[in-house]
């Protein structure tokens, strides 16, 4: 399947990266997301008292530390990395912790696996802030979903849709922070965020990521 951006997402990929000068966005970013990360391990925690499906949450856990210690590693570093990066299995683990923590239905669509020269701890977090914003929205008993393709421009597609009340309808969380923190993050990998209402409910985000391998 090939996913086809819109017009603004080609322009957005010939663009250059924004300079390597952390602020205080990007302070707030970090704790945010290291907040978000020991609150997610504390819920897998929670999960892993359940001998059923035990082992598996004791290997997202695993994951999980090891994708949090990576933002407090790099969490101040605003120039992406430029590494191949295999996205189905990432985004499968998003939406597996999501799965575990949160009572809502969330899939990846499945389909080709799909490789792209970009930064893996700037996606993960970008994503992962998208995902905690929609299961949070949709609530109990709501449905998300994610896909990923191709994209026509050369580049990568990654959509995040859910059938919630709409943006900005939804809950957010605390601040506000994770959508304009995926923002940046997506920004710094080359690519471009959009966000769109879907009909009747729900909502819908378009993250395009150049592949520099193609580019």
């Amino acid at each position: 399947m090939i996913l086809t951006p819109t017009p603004v997402a080609r322009q957005r990929l010939t663009r250059s990266r924004p300079s390597a000068v952390a602020d205080a966005g990007d302070v707030r970013g970090l704790l945010h997301d290291v907040g978000h990360g020991l609150a997610t391990l504390s819920l897998l925690a929670a999960a892993a008292n359940d001998p059923e499906g035990r082992e598996r949450v004791l290997g997202l856990l695993d994951a999980e530390a090891a994708r949090l210690l990576a933002v407090v590693r790099d969490g101040m570093r605003t120039v992406a990395v430029d590494e191949p990066v295999a996205l189905r299995p990432l985004l499968d683990e998003i939406v597996a912790v999501a799965a575990c923590a949160f009572p809502t239905s969330i899939v990846l669509e499945p389909g080709p696996e799909v490789v792209v020269r970009t930064d893996p701890t700037m996606v993960w977090r970008a994503v992962s802030n998208i995902v905690d914003n929609a299961v949070r929205a949709v609530g109990p008993g709501g449905r998300v979903w994610l896909r990923v393709a191709r994209g026509r421009c050369g580049g990568v597609v990654i959509e995040i849709v859910d059938d919630g009340p709409g943006f900005p309808g939804g809950p957010l969380r605390p601040g506000h922070l994770g959508l304009p923190l995926s923002i940046r993050m997506v920004a710094a990998c080359g690519g471009l965020l959009e966000i769109e209402d879907t009909y009747p409910c729900g909502t819908q985000v378009r993250i395009t990521l150049p592949d520099r391998a193609h580019g």
